[in-house]
């Protein structure tokens, strides 16, 4: 089989195992630079590639787009996701992939938004409402970018005007889960659904949609996210640094460290207690929900 034959069967394989959107596209695209070097040294033949030849395209990408270690990385989990099917459909015997050895990446402790900084993005949006939405959304949930993108209306359940669930369907290794939000998530969807789901939207469709009605995709969040922080004149932060505020901020007001691991969905409680180094000090009292920022 060639390249794209492969490609395409790898491809299919990842979307019958439920991975998201944003994940397959990613990967097609790392897989179709990887072989576009390996044509160019006139190598067809995927029995035939060997580390050596992973490992010069990795420096050559390196250094003609000035990718970040971070960045290498993610392509060498691509190329090893791919070939580790390779090997589970016995069409190599061998996974070269596993001999390219991950960038030493410095771990950084995770940024934590002042009141004052949050509070500024937040006023940065209020005149683009369903962008609104969403970072009030991030901040007082603590929802990953990529279950932003796939909420549908049928997730947000409105029991009274006092009390709703927000609920995060599984996908990938992204663990399913229900969350009892707070006061300021239920008023900000109660006005984003009144302006923009009551009357025009199915309980199916995209919570946040396109003008054409399709779901919004997750790099056109981030950018759009980006430009309200700059608007609001804060540097260096990134769309993470509202779930990590919402963490760090529900962890120091009481929130217990499973409780809080449950809601944003990490699959093990060491990834929630990386964040306890950065309260400023302990909890004075024990909460059971989530606390407004």
């Amino acid at each position: 089989m060639n390249f794209q034959a492969l490609l395409k069967d790898f491809i299919a394989s990842l979307e019958q195992k439920g991975r998201a959107k944003a994940t397959i596209i990613a990967y097609k695209k790392d897989l179709e630079q990887l072989f576009s070097h390996l044509e160019s040294q006139k190598i067809t033949d995927i029995k035939k590639i060997e580390a050596k030849h992973i490992k010069q395209h990795l420096k050559n990408i390196q250094e003609e787009q000035k990718l970040t270690l971070k960045s290498i990385s993610r392509k060498i989990n691509s190329i090893r996701t791919f070939f580790k099917y390779l090997v589970e459909k016995k069409i190599i015997s061998n996974n070269y992939a596993l001999e390219v050895n991950h960038p030493k990446l410095k771990m950084h402790d995770p940024r934590v938004l002042s009141s004052l900084e949050y509070r500024a993005i937040r006023d940065a949006a209020r005149l683009n409402p369903k962008y609104y939405t969403i970072i009030e959304l991030i901040l007082q949930t603590g929802l990953r970018i990529s279950e932003i993108a796939n909420l549908k209306v049928e997730d947000i359940k409105f029991i009274n005007d006092t009390k709703a669930t927000l609920t995060v369907t599984s996908y990938s290794n992204n663990a399913g889960r229900t969350i009892e939000l707070n006061p300021l998530a239920i008023l900000a969807l109660q006005e984003y659904f009144n302006r923009f789901i009551k009357d025009k939207k199915l309980p199916q469709d995209h919570l946040f949609y396109t003008k054409n009605g399709g779901g919004i995709m997750i790099r056109n969040i981030r950018a759009s996210l980006e430009n309200i922080f700059k608007k609001a004149d804060i540097n260096g932060v990134t769309v993470n640094d509202l779930r990590n505020t919402f963490i760090v901020y529900q962890l120091q007001n009481g929130l217990p460290l499973a409780k809080v691991s449950e809601i944003v969905g990490h699959q093990k409680a060491a990834t929630t207690e990386r964040y306890l180094k950065l309260l400023k000090e302990e909890p004075q009292r024990i909460q059971s929900k989530i606390i407004p920022l």
